[in-house]
Parts: C-alpha cells; structure tokens; sequence
C-alpha cells in the first residue's frame, strides 16, 4: 500500500507543476531552481503523508513558480530586450538560426531583417555566453524570441561550456558521417537521415504529407520510441545471454541512453526519455525501484523544474500521453495485451494529434501494425553503416533503405484510404475527451477518500480546460468573408450559407499546417472552390495539402496557369482526385450558391504567369461586394480603371500584401472600398503593409485592418448597411 501512496503522491505533484508552469506568473533561474527543488522534496514527503495534503502545496508551488520561462513571451510587441546565456544549440531553419540557450531561453536570428555580416559576432557556438537584444517573436513555432540586433560573444567556451562545444562537435560529425552514407536523391535516404541523425530537413514535402495523413508521422521524428529501440538493443547486443536484470544490461542500456544525448539533437522528445531511463536505473542501482507510473511522474516533475515551458509544448503532452498509455496497458492481464499496447497510445494521443494537426488519420492503428516493425530494421541498418566501413556498413545501408522504403510505401497506401488527411471536425469532443481522461485520473487516485475525489476532479478538470480558453470568435458569418491569419502569404475564405470558396492557399512547408488549423478552427471540412490567382509560393503553397484536406469540387486557375511547370504536377493530382481544373480568364463568372466571382483580368490568350498576370476577382456575397486582386500590381489597375472594370466595392484585398507597388491611389478613388484588408506576415522581411500604402489608404478614408495585428478576422455586413469586422478565434 505504501508504495502506491508514492505512486499517487509522484503523480498529483506532476500534474500540479504542469498545471502551474502551464499558467503561472515567471521568476527568475535562482527561484525557479528553488521551486523545483521544493517540489521534488514533496515527492519524496509524500511516502509519508496523505496526497490531499500535498496537492495544494503542490499547485501553489507550481502556480508561483513554474511558469513558462519567457522573458520576452509577455512583453509589448514592439520592446526590445536584452538576453544573455550560455549557447547550448545553435541549429539551422528555413526562417534562419536557432539559438537555445541553457536556461531555457530560444531565440530566432532570421535571415532577413538586418545586414547578414552583421547577424553573428565571431566565435558564435556551444558554450560560448552571449549578448543579444531582442523582441518577442510572434511567427509561431519553436522560438519565444527574435534577435534584433548583432548577436555578440560576452566569452567563450569555458568550464562547463566546453562540454557542450565537444558535445557541438561530435553531433556534427556524426549528422555528417549519417550524411554521407545516406546520399540517394529521394525519399528514403531522407527518411533514414531523419529516423537515425533526427534531419528532418531531409524528407521531402510528399513524404511529410503521405506521413501525416496516414498518421505515421512519428516514425519519422526522433523521440522516446527511438531511444527505448535503440537502448533495448544495444542492452541484448552488449549481454546477449545475460538475464533480465543482469547489471550489465542495465548499464548498456543507460549507456545507450547518454550516447544518444550526446549525438542526437537535444530536442524534448529525446531529453524526456533519456531522463526516464536514467531516474528508473537509478533507482534500480539505490535499490528503490519505481514502477511506470511512478518513473512517469518523477521524469515529468524533473523535467518541468528544469524546463517550465515543455508545459505548452504539444509533443511533451503526447510523450506523456502515450507513455502513460503504455504503461497503464502493460499492467493490464496477458490475454490481450499486444491489442491494448497497441492501440493504447493511439486512443490517448489522438485527440491531441487532431488537435495538432488538424488532420485525420482514421487508418493509423493498421498503419502502424504494419509499418512499425520496419523501425527496428532501419535503426539497426542505419546504425550499423555509421558504425562500420566496407561490407557490413553497406548492408546496413541497404537495410535501412528497404526498411525506410517499406514505411514510405504503407504510408503511401494509407494516404489513399477514404478520410485520410481530411480536415477533422472541431468537435466539442476534444475538450470532452481530454475532461473524460483527466477526471477518470483523478477518479482512480481519489478512490475512496470523498473529499480529495471533489478536489482531485475540479483541480484535473480545470488544467484540462485552461488551454481551451476562447478569444475571439470562430463561427463564420452567414454571408462574408475571412483573411485567414497565415504568415506572409494569402487566404480569404468566402462563406454564404453552407458553401465555401478559398481564394489563394497561402504558404507551403511546414506553414501548410497553419492555414489547415484556421479551417478546421472555423469547422471548414469541404471546400466547394480553390481559387488559385497566380503561382507564387505564397498563395499557392498549401494547395497540395488542401487538395486532400478539403476535397475541392473544382480548382479555378488563369489559362495560363495551367502550363506553368510548377503548377502542373498540382493540376496532376487534382485529376487523379476527381476534382475538376476550371481554366478561365477576363469575362468569366464563377457561381457558388449566392456567391459570384467575376473575373476582371488577365485578358484571354495572355501567356505571363508573373504576378501582372494574377487573376483580380470581383466578388460579390450576399449584400457584400469584394475586390481581390492577387499580386497585381499598378499597371494592372491602371488598365482596369481605363476599361471601366473597377466599380465601388465595400472591401478591398490589398494587391500584394499592401506592397508599395499596388493599391494605388486610382484604383481608391474608384473602388471606394470602406474596408481594406491586409494579408502580411508579422515583421516579414518586405516590411508589408509599406508606409505609403497605408498612407494612400487613410487619404481614401478607408479603415486599415491587417492579420500582422488582428490575426485571422471576418467581415460582414450588418442591418442598416454597416460593416462588422470580427476576430476568429485561431488555435
């Protein structure tokens, strides 16, 4: 009995720090060491007193102290702040560099934005301590901070700081030796250098989207799966006739574990269950062995102390998730246990995966049985080529090929499945579903005591609702249209009763993503039209994706798009879907329910595909007159002003993104919009809005509103012929 009071106490005190550090005020390094400190003490206080006792300790301690540790997160947009530590990564990305510091702190050095000579001072690297200002960072993602000025060097590596160059510098030697073993052009070798080195950067954008729409993403990020793979089998490759608890498996599996900290890169997934096999060895060696339940909760108490913004991080909610998932199954009979193991984790973390992604994967327990076992063949292989030269090492290459080729050739399969990549409803079920597992918890550690099962039910309760706070509106109006917030690039999404029209599909990559959770925020599930307007990365980026998310009846494109070599493929696919290519040009009228777009440019026959050649939209919803003119620019206002195509409208989409070069003071005097919207990522590299767009736009008398300030917004007309501009609620 005594060891399940242990059990339970671990377990509140980790529930209470998460709770805290997920919504408690920050303090500085000296309190939060502190603060950690205490709460690791309750743990070990809690063998010998009631749970209810601790737990409001426990969520006071964690509401003062273990907050996200942000210095920047809440400070005004526009104030600079100075940071200093000691550099523990510094890490390439498609906006620029990535700088973790010890303390918790990342910082994004973008590519643009200041002069590239003077972005770092020299000897930059792990361990050295530095300087730079900064101002929050508000693009999404990992960083919580964007440098604004020269990052420079306050000393160099020393003492500690020198383990953590050397660290620096074996991980870039091995990253290279994975490199140059995985060469093939094509998605499995990128897939190997991902499984085995953590280079997700090297798969490329069909492997990532048949990946996540057949939910088998997490093969291909380094986590906890892959340290437990590769700990279990250097612990029976080093002691293969030793028993179970022989010590030299258990130090090869802790071995293993260092080993891997010190060669992958140092992300969450990889710390959590590096520091879960070190607390269950420990214990082991001191005799206390702790059962998963316990080494759970202790890794979650540790990690959270150390790092209080793993908190908002979904992929420490999903580790958790799926280990306790894991764990819970194991404990269960032997009659069916390969079933709930298997399924256990899906169950757990599916609502959060949805949540994340915004997409369905319907097919990913199957999935799974099938590709999963490849894991194990392509972490041997691929191990094995690094290690070793010659005959070996080229068999382990092949291996992990093959492996990796089996994994991509299901996930391909299970991408084709019905419903799979749909945009997934936003059910009230994933508040109801996280409540459910949450209070069933609490429910299991109340057992019997009345009082702390009232307390345990509303403190788990309220920690499952607090992310779930609502800001803003979501619900689309019945007739109107929406700027999607999706960086620097366009989205506006037109509603009229049941149907939808999206014109442009924003950015690609990674940022896909974004503009999936602002459909699925807003319950889009099928679009009726696409509307691309012309070729650029940033309205056409996202189109694959949309094409199995949304399942377009039509795709509307300019004539000449459609010969455009990098719109073809697009096209390609939409014509295996069954969705159909609608070409059109100057004189078209497009019809979607009280919807009507009319094309005002480019002129039939017109063979550019620049941003001159955009297709521009007059739309008209309901009561609600529109002008959307893609990218083009000032000639192309002056043309259509001269044939008298430009009638008053009650909003205007600034042409590129508010550029100077468009939205021309003309084309306002005969638009005479009320409303002008403004698509443009916040602090972009092209400084969108410009000065003197927005200057034309106030001499027109016309408001100014932008997703770089408002976020995703929705406008539509009220009784007595007003406009009402609202802010959606994003996720």
């Amino acid at each position: 009995m005594a060891t399940l009071r242990v059990s339970r106490s671990a377990i509140v005190c980790a529930l209470a720090l998460w709770a805290g550090a997920a919504g408690g005020v920050p303090l500085d390094r000296g309190e939060r060491a502190l603060a950690g400190l205490a709460g690791c003490l309750a743990v070990l206080v809690g063998r010998r007193l009631e749970w209810s006792t601790l737990a409001p300790f426990c969520f006071l301690l964690a509401g003062l102290a273990l907050a996200q540790d942000d210095r920047a997160h809440g400070a005004p947009r526009d104030r600079t702040l100075r940071v200093s530590g000691t550099v523990a990564e510094l890490a390439t990305t498609r906006r620029g560099w990535r700088l973790a510091l010890t303390d918790g702190t990342r910082v994004l050095v973008p590519r643009h934005g200041f002069p590239v000579a003077d972005r770092f001072a020299p000897g930059v690297e792990p361990g050295a301590r530095i300087s730079v200002p900064v101002r929050p960072f508000r693009g999404g993602g990992d960083p919580r901070a964007q440098a604004a000025a020269r990052v420079r060097v306050v000393s160099p590596p020393r003492g500690a700081g020198r383990l953590l160059a050397l660290r620096a510098r074996i991980r870039r030697a091995f990253a290279a030796r994975v490199r140059s073993r995985f060469t093939a052009a094509g998605s499995p070798d990128g897939l190997a250098r991902a499984i085995v080195a953590g280079d997700r950067a090297a798969l490329d954008e069909h492997a990532w989207r048949v990946l996540r729409a057949s939910g088998l993403a997490h093969l291909a990020v380094v986590s906890g799966l892959h340290v437990g793979a590769v700990s279990l089998g250097l612990a029976w490759l080093v002691v293969p006739l030793a028993g179970r608890r022989h010590p030299l498996r258990r130090a090869a599996a802790l071995g293993a574990a260092l080993l891997l900290l010190c060669l992958l890169p140092a992300h969450s997934p990889v710390m959590r269950a590096s520091t879960m096999v070190l607390l269950v060895r420990v214990a082991a060696v001191a005799g206390r062995g702790a059962g998963g339940p316990s080494a759970l909760a202790a890794t979650v108490v540790v990690l959270l102390a150390v790092s209080p913004e793993l908190a908002g991080e979904m992929s420490f909610r999903l580790t958790v998730a799926a280990t306790a998932a894991i764990v819970l199954a194991a404990e269960g009979p032997g009659r069916g246990r390969g079933i709930r193991l298997l399924c256990a984790p899906w169950l757990a973390t599916w609502p959060l995966l949805v949540r994340l992604s915004g997409q369905c994967a319907p097919w990913s327990v199957p999935a799974q049985a099938v590709a999963g076992p490849a894991l194990a063949p392509a972490l041997a292989g691929g191990w094995l080529a690094v290690a070793v030269g010659g005959g070996p090492g080229e068999a382990g290459v092949l291996l992990c090929r093959y492996a990796c080729r089996w994994i991509l050739a299901v996930a391909d399969v299970a991408a084709t499945l019905p419903g799979s990549g749909r945009i997934a409803a936003p059910l009230p079920l994933e508040a109801a579903w996280v409540v459910a597992l949450e209070t069933a918890l609490a429910a299991w550690l109340c057992a019997g005591r009345p009082r702390s099962r009232r307390v345990g039910l509303l403190a788990c309760t309220l920690l499952a609702l607090a992310p779930l706070s609502p800001h803003g509106s979501r619900r689309l109006p019945d007739a109107g249209l929406a700027v999607l917030d999706v960086g620097q690039g366009q989205a506006v999404l037109i509603a009229d009763g049941p149907h939808r029209v999206l014109i442009d599909a924003g950015p690609g990559g990674p940022r896909a993503r974004r503009l999936l959770h602002r459909l699925r925020a807003l319950g889009v599930r099928r679009l009726e039209m696409l509307v691309l307007t012309h070729r650029d990365a940033d309205h056409v980026g996202a189109a694959a994706e949309l094409l199995v998310a949304t399942a377009p009846r039509s795709l509307v494109a300019a004539t000449a798009m459609l010969s455009d070599p990098r719109v073809v493929p697009l096209l390609g696919d939409a014509a295996r879907r069954g969705i159909r290519v609608v070409p059109v040009a100057r004189g078209a009228s497009l019809r979607c329910g009280r919807t009507v777009l009319r094309v005002m440019h480019p002129a039939p026959g017109e063979r550019s595909t620049g941003n001159d050649a955009s297709l521009v939209l007059r739309a008209r919803v309901g009561a609600l007159t529109a002008w959307l003119p893609g990218d083009a620019g000032l000639a192309v206002e002056h043309d259509l002003i001269a044939r008298g195509g430009a009638r008053p409208v009650d909003v205007l989409v600034a042409a590129h993104h508010g550029s100077s070069g468009a939205t021309g003071q003309p084309l306002l005097a005969a638009l005479r919009p009320r409303i002008v919207a403004v698509s443009a990522g916040r602090r972009g590299r092209f400084g969108h809005p410009a000065d003197r767009t927005v200057e034309r736009i106030a001499r027109a008398g016309a408001r100014v509103v932008t997703t770089s300030g408002l976020g995703s917004f929705a406008i539509h007309p009220v009784p007595g012929g007003g406009l009402r501009v609202v802010a959606l609620r994003d996720y």
